[in-house]
């Protein structure tokens, strides 16, 4: 296995440096999931794309509303989304017991400032 790592690359969103990665794949472009994160824009209409897997135990009308557990073969999310309004995508270490958070909010920007703040990123 050769090291074909991002040595000297830096993370597009917050400009540290990327470390050095074993094996082949993709070419890396953040540091951390907070990072890919925060680079994700907020989606005006989460419905169709932002949500995984089916909901179990939650309820859903498509288009208008998708509400609790989300569950895939990778694991279970959790939603609380209504069609049309703007969402932000958490994405969630591998302790918590969900894998991401897709929530409805009135202003995605001021609701991201303040997850990374109180996160301390």
């Amino acid at each position: 296995m050769t090291d074909t790592g991002a040595a000297g690359r830096h993370c597009v969103v917050c400009g540290r440096e990327l470390p050095a990665r074993k094996g082949r794949g993709r070419v890396r472009l953040y540091c951390d999931a907070s990072c890919r994160s925060k680079a994700a824009p907020p989606n005006p209409n989460p419905i169709p794309g932002a949500l995984r897997g089916i909901r179990a135990p939650g309820t859903g009308i498509p288009g208008v509303i998708a509400l609790g557990t989300r569950r895939f073969d990778g694991g279970k999310d959790f939603a609380a989304v209504r069609g049309g309004r703007p969402t932000v995508r958490v994405d969630l270490g591998d302790g918590s017991p969900f894998g991401r958070l897709v929530v409805s909010v009135d202003d995605p920007d001021s609701t991201v400032a303040a997850i990374c703040s109180a996160a301390g990123i």
